[in-house]
């Protein structure tokens, strides 16, 4: 099967570490697997990474910066919109190109740009996406950090709209990164999405599950309280702020304590 994986760049990430994993077990399997991106470091991704192949489009979305990430979207609207259009004709080339059976869009606005397709379209479902809807306030991330003035939230009303369709309508089938976000996908969308409990690798290559590593640590200190960061140690992923929320919980709670499972460069 040819298969194609979208996403908007293959930087330090969890969502990127779960789509190269995947595509390296496709691969391993005897399919042939291309990820389109419009940006790739391998400075710190695992050296097996650059065994697979990648399609790069030289139409950068994205920008150095961001409070929680290490990129952001470029600021200029009008700009932006121009290179969503030239990504989406971009893929539309690669599926044809590539001959694909499959399109395996990942972190958004790979979803959208991929929909619509004439190969069948799977999007992987990583982040919650409640949060990014009004009317839904539990856990709500607006657009627009800070107050929202009127043509803030006309276009969030739009983007909420389009965003509606486009996952309604124009993808085949979705897989989601957790039952929390599979439960999402369905308040949301009212769409079934397949639960998968992807699975992690230690640094000596042994592999288990989210629910087995926090099963880990379940007898540390009874007492108190163990919260689990699970990433690579880089300073992209913010492990600073795990330690200052940590000092805070500990301000109410004492024995609190907090475990990095990972590997990396700190």
């Amino acid at each position: 099967m040819n298969i194609l994986m979208v996403t908007p760049n293959v930087v330090v990430g969890g969502a990127q570490k779960i789509m190269l994993y995947l595509a390296k077990g496709l691969q391993d399997r005897g399919h042939q697997v291309v990820i389109y991106t419009t940006m790739v470091d391998h400075s710190k991704l695992p050296p097996w990474t650059k065994t697979l192949t990648y399609h790069v489009e030289d139409v950068p979305i994205l920008r150095p910066g961001g409070e929680l990430a290490n990129f952001t979207a470029i600021d200029n609207v009008a700009v932006l919109a121009g290179r969503l259009a030239r990504l989406r004709r971009g893929i539309a080339r690669a599926v044809r190109d590539y001959d694909v059976d499959l399109v395996n869009p990942h972190n958004p606005p790979a979803n959208w740009l991929c929909s619509f397709l004439r190969a069948p379209v799977v999007w992987s479902c990583h982040n919650n996406p409640m949060a990014f809807y009004r009317n839904l306030r539990d856990g709500y991330v607006p657009l627009f950090p800070g107050k929202a003035g009127l043509h803030h939230r006309g276009l969030e009303a739009i983007y909420e709209g389009l965003d509606y369709l486009v996952i309604r309508h124009g993808i085949r089938a979705i897989v989601s990164s957790s039952r929390k976000i599979a439960r999402g996908v369905h308040r949301i969308y009212g769409r079934r999405s397949e639960a998968i409990d992807f699975a992690f690798f230690d640094e000596h290559g042994h592999s288990g599950s989210a629910a087995s590593l926090a099963a880990k640590f379940e007898q540390m200190d009874q007492q108190g309280i163990t919260m689990i960061q699970i990433g690579q140690l880089v300073e992209d992923k913010k492990p600073q702020m795990a330690v200052d929320v940590l000092d805070r919980v500990r301000r109410r709670i004492p024995n609190a304590r907090l475990v990095f499972a990972g590997d990396g460069t700190l």
